[in-house]
């Protein structure tokens, strides 16, 4: 977890010592433990069933390549961060969108999760967003934030508050570093539901929201009203501080199918560029844009964790595959949920 902060430590100071300090540390942690199996997939272990590392730590860890690219323009270090989090997405998170606690998880009959490296994954989810601009990372960002940070939904079918570990370990009122990995989810959360650039505005999530955006030496107040999954309608008001010419881009997210845009009452053609609608027009204080997203049914088998039951499920006539879980989403939310075994 040292890495991140050493890094910054570099950016803000130019001390090259800092800088040495987290290539060593990041050096050490390709080779070795949770980090070194997140990027490669390897477990560099003789007798891995008696070592069990904390994904927590790891994925805090794993925060800090981005930002050694960023120092360093060394790519590589993007790449293994990319490399990391697609594993953890694909083989140490549940449907529900929360994350295992340690890896490896054969051994044991029943891996169980935790909100701090659920929140890491989130977190990392929007750190790549940000350096890549790869629409799919907020779409799992936005998995994990309905599903578990704000729905609380546990891999067993249990629910509880991501501001304390439940647990007989701990005790049922046992306060943990999940509450303060919580929180921080939530702020990354509100953080990238809007940014802006000097000559474009940018809305990456839908919630109700409004913010004072920088436009170069100017601001734009936007105002959104959003209900999803209740609705697929969305409604921005945009205030400039004068007229002026600038892009509003609205990502289409995976679970969407945008179906209708207007401006002030009039319908436009829909015009995507890189996943987002684009809208490149003089605005003025006051200006109305209605989007309507179609929110189709999807269902989503959930095998995983190897080594645990499973049963053959087939989805619309496709051929049976082994699964234990099938959820049923409306949205980026989960509608229902079906437990095979």
């Amino acid at each position: 977890g040292a890495l991140e902060p050493m890094v910054w430590l570099y950016l803000q100071t130019k001390n090259p010592k800092y800088l040495d300090e987290a290539k060593q540390f990041a050096a050490l942690n390709r080779k070795w433990g949770g980090v070194a199996w997140m990027i490669s997939g390897d477990i560099p272990n003789e007798r891995p069933e008696l070592e069990g590392w904390h994904i927590h730590a790891n994925l805090t860890t794993i925060r800090g390549f981005p930002w050694l690219y960023a120092a360093t323009g060394d790519k590589t270090y993007l790449d293994d961060a990319i490399k990391a989090c697609d594993r953890v997405f694909e083989r140490a998170t549940w449907s529900t969108g929360r994350v295992l606690e340690q890896i490896p998880w054969g051994h044991d009959v029943d891996p169980h999760d935790e909100t701090c490296q659920t929140s890491d994954l989130l977190q990392l989810c929007y750190l790549l967003a940000d350096f890549t601009g790869e629409t799919r990372f907020l779409d799992r960002a936005e998995l994990i934030y309905y599903n578990h940070i704000r729905y609380m939904q546990m891999h067993n079918g249990d629910f509880t508050a991501f501001n304390r570990l439940p647990g007989p370990q701990r005790g049922g009122d046992a306060w943990f570093c999940c509450g303060f990995w919580g929180g921080k989810a939530l702020y990354e959360v509100a953080r990238h539901v809007f940014a802006s650039s000097p000559t474009a505005i940018y809305v990456n999530g839908y919630l109700p929201a409004a913010a004072s955006l920088k436009l170069g030496t100017n601001s734009v107040r936007i105002d959104m009203d959003a209900d999803i999954p209740a609705s697929g309608e969305v409604r921005l008001t945009l205030k400039p501080e004068h007229r002026r010419v600038f892009a509003l881009n609205c990502r289409v997210p995976s679970w969407a199918d945008l179906r209708q845009v207007k401006v002030n009452g009039k319908t436009l053609p829909p015009h995507l560029v890189n996943g987002c609608l684009r809208v490149e027009r003089e605005w003025k204080p006051g200006d109305h844009v209605l989007l309507q997203f179609d929110l189709p049914l999807r269902a989503k088998l959930d095998a995983f964790p190897d080594g645990l039951p499973t049963a053959k499920v087939s989805l619309d006539g496709a051929a049976p595959v082994e699964a234990r879980l099938v959820s049923v989403f409306r949205g980026p939310v989960i509608a229902a949920q079906f437990r095979l075994v």
